[in-house]
Protein backbone atom coordinates (compact mmCIF):
# COMPACT_ATOMS: atom_id res chain seq x y z
CA UNK A 1 0.00 0.00 0.00
CA UNK A 2 1.58 3.34 -1.01
CA UNK A 3 1.53 6.27 1.45
CA UNK A 4 1.61 10.12 0.45
CA UNK A 5 4.02 12.05 2.67
CA UNK A 6 1.38 13.71 3.98
CA UNK A 7 -0.64 11.07 5.15
CA UNK A 8 -1.43 11.00 8.58
CA UNK A 9 -0.44 7.16 9.40
CA UNK A 10 -0.74 6.16 13.21
CA UNK A 11 2.31 3.38 13.67
CA UNK A 12 -0.05 0.80 14.54
CA UNK A 13 -1.39 0.57 10.87
CA UNK A 14 1.54 -0.77 9.65
CA UNK A 15 2.66 -3.08 12.71
CA UNK A 16 1.19 -5.63 13.91
CA UNK A 17 -0.07 -8.83 12.79
CA UNK A 18 1.36 -12.16 12.71
CA UNK A 19 5.67 -11.54 13.97
CA UNK A 20 6.05 -15.70 12.81
CA UNK A 21 3.11 -15.28 9.78
CA UNK A 22 3.65 -19.38 8.67
CA UNK A 23 3.39 -20.77 12.25
CA UNK A 24 1.06 -18.79 13.76
CA UNK A 25 -1.31 -19.01 10.22
CA UNK A 26 -1.38 -22.45 10.83
CA UNK A 27 -1.92 -22.73 14.09
CA UNK A 28 -5.23 -19.91 13.86
CA UNK A 29 -6.39 -21.88 10.61
CA UNK A 30 -5.94 -25.01 12.52
CA UNK A 31 -8.17 -23.69 15.52
CA UNK A 32 -10.72 -21.75 13.17
CA UNK A 33 -11.50 -25.30 11.08
CA UNK A 34 -11.67 -27.09 14.37
CA UNK A 35 -13.86 -24.40 15.62
CA UNK A 36 -16.48 -25.09 12.64
CA UNK A 37 -15.78 -28.84 13.16
CA UNK A 38 -17.04 -28.87 16.58
CA UNK A 39 -19.64 -26.29 17.01
CA UNK A 40 -20.06 -24.28 20.30
CA UNK A 41 -16.67 -25.52 21.54
CA UNK A 42 -14.49 -22.79 22.54
CA UNK A 43 -10.84 -22.85 20.54
CA UNK A 44 -8.17 -21.24 21.57
CA UNK A 45 -6.93 -18.91 19.41
CA UNK A 46 -3.38 -16.51 19.66
CA UNK A 47 -4.39 -12.48 19.44
CA UNK A 48 -1.99 -10.19 17.23
CA UNK A 49 -1.10 -6.66 17.51
CA UNK A 50 -3.49 -4.43 15.94
CA UNK A 51 -5.24 -0.74 16.42
CA UNK A 52 -6.87 0.00 19.37
CA UNK A 53 -10.26 -0.06 17.95
CA UNK A 54 -9.99 -3.49 16.30
CA UNK A 55 -10.78 -6.87 18.32
CA UNK A 56 -7.09 -8.44 18.42
CA UNK A 57 -9.40 -11.63 17.57
CA UNK A 58 -10.53 -10.14 14.41
CA UNK A 59 -7.02 -9.44 13.85
CA UNK A 60 -5.82 -12.93 13.70
CA UNK A 61 -8.74 -13.98 12.17
CA UNK A 62 -8.33 -11.14 9.18
CA UNK A 63 -4.13 -12.40 9.02
CA UNK A 64 -5.38 -15.96 8.67
CA UNK A 65 -8.47 -16.00 6.21
CA UNK A 66 -8.42 -12.24 4.59
CA UNK A 67 -6.09 -12.09 0.63
CA UNK A 68 -6.62 -9.42 -1.79
CA UNK A 69 -9.38 -11.80 -3.62
CA UNK A 70 -11.57 -11.14 -0.61
CA UNK A 71 -14.21 -8.22 0.16
CA UNK A 72 -14.53 -7.15 3.88
CA UNK A 73 -17.44 -5.32 5.33
CA UNK A 74 -16.79 -3.46 8.63
CA UNK A 75 -19.53 -2.55 11.37
CA UNK A 76 -20.32 0.95 11.78
CA UNK A 77 -18.11 1.03 15.32
CA UNK A 78 -14.73 -0.33 13.20
CA UNK A 79 -15.74 1.60 10.12
CA UNK A 80 -15.66 4.99 11.88
CA UNK A 81 -11.87 4.51 13.09
CA UNK A 82 -9.44 4.78 9.63
CA UNK A 83 -6.71 2.75 11.08
CA UNK A 84 -8.76 0.09 11.42
CA UNK A 85 -9.32 -0.15 7.62
CA UNK A 86 -5.57 1.15 6.83
CA UNK A 87 -4.05 -1.77 9.04
CA UNK A 88 -7.24 -4.59 7.05
CA UNK A 89 -5.43 -3.55 3.70
CA UNK A 90 -1.73 -3.60 4.98
CA UNK A 91 -1.68 -6.88 6.58
CA UNK A 92 -4.15 -8.79 4.08
CA UNK A 93 -4.45 -6.69 0.85
CA UNK A 94 -8.29 -6.88 1.38
CA UNK A 95 -10.84 -4.53 -0.20
CA UNK A 96 -13.27 -3.00 1.65
CA UNK A 97 -16.38 -3.15 1.04
CA UNK A 98 -19.53 -0.50 1.99
CA UNK A 99 -22.41 -2.65 2.22
CA UNK A 100 -23.19 -6.23 3.72
CA UNK A 101 -24.10 -7.88 0.40
CA UNK A 102 -21.18 -7.27 -1.23
CA UNK A 103 -19.15 -8.67 1.81
CA UNK A 104 -17.69 -12.23 1.65
CA UNK A 105 -16.55 -11.62 5.34
CA UNK A 106 -17.80 -8.94 7.82
CA UNK A 107 -16.38 -8.30 11.29
CA UNK A 108 -18.72 -7.14 13.64
CA UNK A 109 -17.26 -5.36 16.96
CA UNK A 110 -21.11 -4.73 18.24
CA UNK A 111 -22.71 -7.88 17.75
CA UNK A 112 -26.00 -7.04 19.23
CA UNK A 113 -26.58 -4.57 16.09
CA UNK A 114 -25.71 -7.91 13.74
CA UNK A 115 -28.53 -8.63 10.77
CA UNK A 116 -27.59 -12.14 9.57
CA UNK A 117 -29.97 -11.51 6.47
CA UNK A 118 -27.75 -8.41 5.47
CA UNK A 119 -25.02 -10.73 4.39
CA UNK A 120 -25.18 -12.63 0.44
CA UNK A 121 -25.70 -16.33 1.58
CA UNK A 122 -24.60 -17.82 -1.64
CA UNK A 123 -27.18 -19.20 -4.01
CA UNK A 124 -28.25 -22.92 -5.05
CA UNK A 125 -25.40 -23.67 -7.60
CA UNK A 126 -22.73 -21.98 -5.29
CA UNK A 127 -23.45 -22.06 -1.64
CA UNK A 128 -19.97 -21.99 -0.89
CA UNK A 129 -20.11 -17.95 -2.17
CA UNK A 130 -21.81 -16.65 1.35
CA UNK A 131 -20.37 -14.98 3.85
CA UNK A 132 -18.62 -15.35 7.16
CA UNK A 133 -19.04 -13.49 9.93
CA UNK A 134 -17.03 -12.61 12.83
CA UNK A 135 -18.83 -11.44 15.98
CA UNK A 136 -17.26 -9.82 18.87
CA UNK A 137 -18.91 -10.94 22.38
CA UNK A 138 -17.74 -9.94 25.70
CA UNK A 139 -18.16 -13.23 27.44
CA UNK A 140 -18.94 -16.85 26.56
CA UNK A 141 -21.08 -16.68 29.27
CA UNK A 142 -23.76 -15.22 31.30
CA UNK A 143 -26.36 -14.46 27.85
CA UNK A 144 -29.45 -16.34 26.81
CA UNK A 145 -28.73 -19.77 26.58
CA UNK A 146 -28.64 -21.28 23.15
CA UNK A 147 -28.75 -25.30 22.33
CA UNK A 148 -26.84 -26.22 19.27
CA UNK A 149 -27.66 -29.79 17.66
CA UNK A 150 -26.67 -30.45 14.10
CA UNK A 151 -23.05 -31.97 12.63
CA UNK A 152 -20.39 -32.11 14.78
CA UNK A 153 -22.67 -32.16 17.82
CA UNK A 154 -22.85 -35.73 19.17
CA UNK A 155 -26.11 -34.88 20.95
CA UNK A 156 -26.79 -31.00 21.95
CA UNK A 157 -24.44 -28.61 22.90
CA UNK A 158 -25.74 -25.27 24.81
CA UNK A 159 -23.90 -22.14 25.16
CA UNK A 160 -24.62 -18.74 26.23
CA UNK A 161 -22.48 -15.80 24.70
CA UNK A 162 -23.28 -12.33 25.98
CA UNK A 163 -24.28 -9.53 23.81
CA UNK A 164 -26.30 -10.96 21.46
CA UNK A 165 -29.16 -9.71 19.33
CA UNK A 166 -32.07 -10.06 21.40
CA UNK A 167 -33.55 -12.07 18.65
CA UNK A 168 -30.54 -14.39 17.83
CA UNK A 169 -32.42 -17.55 17.90
CA UNK A 170 -34.64 -16.75 15.28
CA UNK A 171 -31.94 -14.68 12.94
CA UNK A 172 -30.45 -18.32 13.57
CA UNK A 173 -34.08 -20.26 12.50
CA UNK A 174 -33.97 -18.10 9.22
CA UNK A 175 -30.41 -18.60 8.14
CA UNK A 176 -29.83 -22.35 8.69
CA UNK A 177 -33.35 -23.12 6.73
CA UNK A 178 -31.86 -21.39 3.84
CA UNK A 179 -29.18 -24.90 4.10
CA UNK A 180 -26.60 -25.53 2.08
CA UNK A 181 -26.69 -21.78 1.98
CA UNK A 182 -25.96 -19.51 4.34
CA UNK A 183 -23.79 -17.44 6.59
CA UNK A 184 -21.24 -18.76 9.18
CA UNK A 185 -20.16 -17.36 12.06
CA UNK A 186 -17.34 -17.22 14.56
CA UNK A 187 -17.93 -15.58 17.66
CA UNK A 188 -14.65 -14.06 19.07
CA UNK A 189 -14.26 -13.56 22.69
CA UNK A 190 -10.47 -11.70 23.75
CA UNK A 191 -8.56 -14.10 26.30
CA UNK A 192 -10.71 -16.85 25.83
CA UNK A 193 -10.95 -17.61 22.52
CA UNK A 194 -13.47 -18.35 19.47
CA UNK A 195 -16.81 -20.23 19.14
CA UNK A 196 -17.85 -21.63 15.46
CA UNK A 197 -21.31 -21.65 14.11
CA UNK A 198 -21.63 -23.21 10.89
CA UNK A 199 -24.80 -22.87 8.94
CA UNK A 200 -25.44 -26.70 9.05
CA UNK A 201 -26.42 -26.90 12.93
CA UNK A 202 -29.80 -25.71 14.24
CA UNK A 203 -29.85 -23.22 17.16
CA UNK A 204 -32.64 -22.35 19.72
CA UNK A 205 -33.51 -20.48 22.97
CA UNK A 206 -33.44 -22.79 26.04
CA UNK A 207 -36.59 -22.27 28.42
Amino acid sequence: MSLSPHHDTNASTLSGGFFDPVRQAQQAFHALMNALARPGTVQPIEAVEAPAALPRLFGTIACTLLDPDTRLFLDPMLAGDPHVAEWMTFQTGTAIVGHESEAMFGMISDSREVELAAFCAGDQAYPDRSATLCLSVSSFSGGKALRCTGPGIETSHTIAPAGLPADFAEQWAANHVLFPRGVDLFLSCEGEGVIGLPRSIQIASET
